[in-house]
């Protein structure tokens, strides 16, 4: 296009092992996909108002929300970092 090559780039799934104790909360991750708090530059967080309120919707006791947000917290802070590291 335009006189320039664009070289192939060759695409791999990325495939990584989940151990069994991180699941509940990856799954909560993932379930919490479309909570984000965006700004102007993009993401900057999940809403954790929403977290709290489909875990008690879902029955997830007291107790187990609080691991799970501090859970939740950890992967959203790895995520967030590896957007603001592509931008």
């Amino acid at each position: 296009m335009f006189g320039l090559e664009v070289p192939e780039v060759e695409q791999r799934p990325m495939t990584f092992g989940i151990l069994p104790e991180n699941c509940e909360a990856l799954a909560w991750f993932l379930k919490m996909q479309t909570q984000w708090r965006v700004g102007m530059a993009g993401p900057v967080g999940l809403d954790y108002g929403a977290f709290i309120q489909c875990a008690k919707d879902e029955g997830v006791k007291r107790s187990d929300r609080v691991w799970l947000l501090e859970d939740l917290r950890l992967l959203e802070r790895e995520y967030l970092g590896g957007v603001r590291s592509i931008a």
